[in-house]
């Protein structure tokens, strides 16, 4: 049956030649109901249905959407069933971010004191002469304070080394009387080049005489 199914051109010829095979296995003895059972098996083995496997791995695409309360499980569901319909053989991943974090309630991390920070520009304002100076440092804010001032970081008391800066001689030529406290933070940046820009658009703000008119960096815009 496997052979003449092969060999015949078209399925109506192929059923009269089973009915021959029929009548001749009938007249060689074999009973009906053996030649019938051997028949449907051999039509149940043809036309099994072969479930396709797909073996190319799907491809996974993840969006993330803020988190909506209840709506968002609405969302979620409508936006698979659109995905299944138009990729098939694709796979999503829905995920739901919160925009509020534990973070925004609770500080995990002790603050930096200020006179500890580093990569800043200061600004300083002698309170005598209302003379000022725009600088920037990478080192603690106290330490380079301190060396402006002509001062210890650790005890406050003057110091003969060190390289004097435009504040420190101009302390000593007006005899004028400053603290850490005349010293402000006005930026960060971690960045040094960064931090001479803002620091160069500082010094071009407030103008002032002890940063002898000069900039840090060029600023090609003035």
């Amino acid at each position: 049956m496997y052979r003449y199914f092969s060999i015949s051109s078209n399925f109506q010829l192929y059923l009269k030649e089973v009915q021959e095979f029929k009548k001749i296995f009938l007249r060689n003895g074999y009973p009906s109901k053996f030649i019938d059972a051997a028949i449907f098996k051999f039509f149940k083995n043809l036309f099994v249905m072969k479930v396709i496997k797909d073996t190319v791995p799907k491809r996974e695409y993840r969006i993330v959407l803020p988190y909506l309360g209840t709506l968002s499980n609405k969302i979620q569901r409508r936006m698979k069933k659109v995905f299944k319909e138009i990729l098939p053989h694709g796979k999503i991943y829905i995920v739901f971010k919160s925009t509020l974090r534990l973070s925004n309630f609770l500080r995990f991390k002790d603050k930096v004191a200020s006179n500890l920070e580093s990569h800043v520009i200061y600004h300083f304002k002698c309170p005598g002469c209302n003379a000022g100076y725009i600088g920037e440092t990478r080192v603690h804010f106290k330490v380079r304070c301190s060396q402006h001032l002509g001062i210890s970081e650790f005890t406050g008391k003057p110091i003969k080394s060190g390289v004097p800066t435009s504040v420190t001689k101009h302390i000593k030529d007006k005899k004028c009387k400053c603290t850490l406290n005349d010293i402000k933070v006005i930026g960060h940046e971690e960045d040094y080049h960064k931090r001479l820009i803002k620091e160069s658009l500082f010094i071009k703000l407030y103008d002032y005489d002890l940063n002898g008119q000069k900039t840090s960096t060029d600023l090609l815009l003035f």
